[in-house]
């Protein structure tokens, strides 16, 4: 195709159409093109304005399916300039895009409304509609209460959150009521319970590495009075909330499960072997025990 049949092309490209549905009708201005530039010239003229009118028209269609634009302008644009209808298509492509961004904040409002159960947001008047120019003002309104809900819906995932958290641990962490609480102020309340959540969870965390290796049945068979000093100490430690003392404490649990599981192996070994089971093998207290 010569060069104005490609800027056609183009051009329908930037209106969203499809340049292949209409394929005939460009090859066909392409050889006129090549035939009669100057007539090619006029027809580019009258195609691109064509083309234009019919991007607005489809705006304007666009623009009437949202009840919040009212005073829209007629699709009528006999006389115009191409330039005064390329402006208008500018003004009216951003007039959509708030349009559409108005019917999205809209209903995720609705929905962050209808997920609050605690929470209450003060019912406020519905939009109205509004002419082209306003519509900017009226997409930062509908962006203000789309964010204002979607605020006191997160309150309540995190408050959801932190009560799920606080009732998988065995020690007792309250979460207190922030339905009475602004926004701000739950957050700031729910940051704190957070906090004390992680540092349980690591406190609980550290104990359970301490009394892990202790369950081994190895250990009570073999290390029982090492084994109950360890769970004492841990105790011990888990209620003076000390963390680092339990973290410095699960490498001795460990230690005494590997020396629990060699002196089993052992005496599995003797048993198999038909001799005599180590003097050790004893239920109860290990005099031999260097934990014990």
């Amino acid at each position: 195709m010569g060069q104005l049949a490609e800027r056609i092309a183009e051009l329908m490209r930037g209106y969203g159409l499809d340049p292949a549905a209409r394929q005939g009708e460009l090859q066909a201005f392409a050889s006129i093109e090549r035939s009669d530039p100057k007539a090619a010239q006029e027809r580019f003229h009258e195609w691109k304005r064509a083309l234009a009118a019919q991007r607005r028209s489809a705006l304007l269609t666009q623009l009437r399916a949202f009840d919040l634009v009212g005073g829209l302008p007629t699709h009528d644009t006999r006389g115009w300039p191409l330039k005064e209808i390329e402006s208008d298509i500018r003004e009216l492509t951003r007039s959509l895009g708030h349009a559409r961004d108005i019917a999205a904040a809209i209903m995720e409002e609705r929905e962050a409304r209808g997920r609050l159960r605690e929470r209450a947001l003060a019912t406020e008047a519905p939009l109205a509609a509004v002419t082209l120019d306003a519509l900017r003002a009226l997409a930062e309104e509908a962006e203000r209460r789309r964010r204002a809900a979607l605020r006191e819906a997160s309150v309540e995932v995190r408050v959801a959150a932190a009560r799920r958290r606080a009732a998988k641990l065995a020690l007792p962490v309250d979460v207190p009521p922030t339905a009475h609480l602004s926004a701000d102020q739950a957050n700031a309340t729910l940051a704190t319970v957070e906090r004390k959540l992680s540092d349980i969870e690591s406190l609980v965390e550290a104990h359970d590495a301490v009394v892990a290796p202790l369950r081994d049945r190895a250990v009570r068979a073999w290390r029982a009075s090492s084994e109950k000093a360890l769970l004492h100490e841990a105790q011990a430690l888990l209620d003076a909330r000390d963390v680092a003392g339990l973290r410095a404490l699960a490498p001795r649990a460990t230690t005494l499960r590997e020396e629990a599981a060699r002196e089993a192996s052992k005496a599995a070994r003797a048993r198999k072997s038909g001799k005599a089971p180590p003097e050790r093998e004893r239920g109860v207290g290990d005099t031999m025990d260097g934990y014990g």
